[in-house]
């Protein structure tokens, strides 16, 4: 039986000083009683240093004391997570955090007699958890993290910055509601599809609403995370990517345009003077003077054509505007007193906000066409409301010279806003769709861009002008 103890005793004492948590026994009073191995290593000293010193000897502390004299007095184990704390005796080593738990032994009285003090090092995995935070906070990327319903859990300071909203506003909110509405359910379809069939990755390419109401196109990374059943989304901004493909496939479609028009241009217009002169002549003769009314009807017509021919070609044409040294702002204030007129006709009003802008090169007559075509397409659209403000705004940012043209319509469908420029495309009874195609051919015999932002309040274009 005595053999049988002592295997025992030994054993303890193996499981005591071999294991993996660090552990102290104390009195009461927090005198150490015994510590193993582990315990000592941690705090480099040997085991034989602890019994009859003070707990609060070594690690002073007035709230871990605290929370120790409580366990003494509710006899209730006490536990805690990734604590941080620094060694007074070594402060080099920087903070550590350590899980530990400290539980009451009782007595046959049931009064605490000892406490055992356990502690695991978490150090290395707390650190690697910071930099993580860290890197998900500071990276430009867009970080997500969301449940397998598309909840949103976490974002990082990015994704707020690029779309506007604070997180409070985002997180328990889910990721479609801020999806364009017709990217909604295919949206849902490919999450559902990644998570029933394993996936382990889907890239998506959405339009993001941000709070002020305009989309941002954003490609999507997205990686799930079975164990927690929650997505990692990485999201970067690709706007101007998509902005720079619409444009690319408008030039090619204006260049087709072009060629087209240089073949036909010629031919048509010829039979249509042929009829014009014909349709004069007729009018002139005295027996057809009871039709001299839809003469004159046909040769406007033919006018019209025509005239509708020129502006065509001139998208087209592709030799570069005669440029000179200008001002912008004078170029606006030229043109103000025939823009007046148009927005008083209107029954609208016209602001003028203007900054000092150096000279930059520009063809006068260009940009007054520009300017009236977007300032009638902004009244054309508040004929609903029968009134509004027009604003016209220069500026100068990021060494360039900024137009800025907005209305307060009831904004462009946004099925329509990737085509805006394209040639015929128009939603008036009677318009040609030349209008805005005038302008990004105009812009672009400048070097210029024009970008759209469209909201169900107004219409904004931002022309922008290189200095140089």
């Amino acid at each position: 039986m005595e053999k049988k103890s002592l295997a025992y005793l030994s054993l303890t004492e193996k499981i005591f000083n071999n294991h993996h948590t660090a552990i102290a026994i104390l009195d009461r009073d927090f005198n150490f009683i015994r510590v193993n191995e582990l315990y000592a290593k941690a705090d480099h000293r040997p085991a034989t240093d602890f019994p009859g010193h003070n707990h609060f000897e070594f690690y002073p502390g007035d709230e871990v004391k605290a929370i120790f004299e409580n366990v003494v007095r509710t006899k209730e184990t006490f536990q805690i997570l990734a604590r941080p704390f620094v060694f007074p005796d070594n402060p080099q080593r920087g903070i550590t955090y350590w899980d530990w738990t400290l539980v009451p032994v009782l007595d046959e009285n049931g009064e605490v007699e000892i406490l055992i003090f356990t502690l695991v090092d978490v150090t290395d995995q707390k650190k690697k958890e910071i930099e993580l935070e860290r890197f998900f906070e500071l990276t430009h990327d867009l970080f997500c993290i969301a449940d397998y319903n598309l909840k949103i859990l976490r974002v990082n300071q990015a994704f707020t910055k690029e779309f506007g909203y604070c997180k409070e506003e985002l997180i328990g909110t889910k990721i479609t509601d801020y999806v364009y509405p017709e990217e909604i359910s295919p949206l849902d379809s490919e999450f559902k599809n990644l998570i029933e069939c394993s996936e382990p990755l889907l890239i998506a390419i959405t339009r993001f609403r941000c709070k002020n109401g305009s989309y941002q196109w954003i490609e999507w990374t997205n990686t799930p995370v079975p164990g927690e059943k929650v997505f990692y989304s990485i999201g970067r901004n690709i706007t101007e990517r998509i902005i720079t493909q619409t444009e690319m496939a408008r030039l090619d479609r204006l260049n087709l345009i072009g060629q087209m028009a240089a073949g036909i241009g010629h031919e048509v217009r010829n039979p249509m003077t042929t009829v014009r002169g014909l349709l004069q002549l007729l009018g002139l003769r005295e027996e057809n003077s009871h039709n001299v009314k839809y003469f004159q009807l046909m040769i406007d017509e033919i006018d019209r054509a025509n005239s509708i021919i020129s502006e065509f070609l001139s998208l087209a044409r592709n030799n570069p505007s005669e440029l000179q040294l200008l001002n912008l702002n004078h170029i606006i204030d030229d043109l103000y007193p025939l823009l007046l007129a148009d927005v008083l006709i209107s029954n609208s009003d016209i602001v003028v906000e203007q900054t000092p802008l150096p000279d930059i090169y520009l063809n006068k007559k260009e940009i007054h066409q520009l300017l009236l075509n977007l300032v009638r397409n902004g009244l054309e659209a508040m004929k609903e409301t029968r009134s509004g403000n027009i604003t016209i705004k220069t500026f100068l940012e990021n060494e360039e010279i900024v137009l800025v043209v907005m209305d307060e319509g009831p904004g462009i469908d946004p099925s329509i806003l990737p085509k805006i420029g394209t040639p015929f495309l128009t939603t008036k009874k009677e318009g040609t769709g030349l209008g805005l195609a005038t302008c990004f051919s105009i812009a672009e015999r400048h070097n210029a861009r024009i970008k759209v932002e469209s909201r169900p309040t107004g219409t904004i274009f931002y022309i922008r002008f290189p200095l140089f």
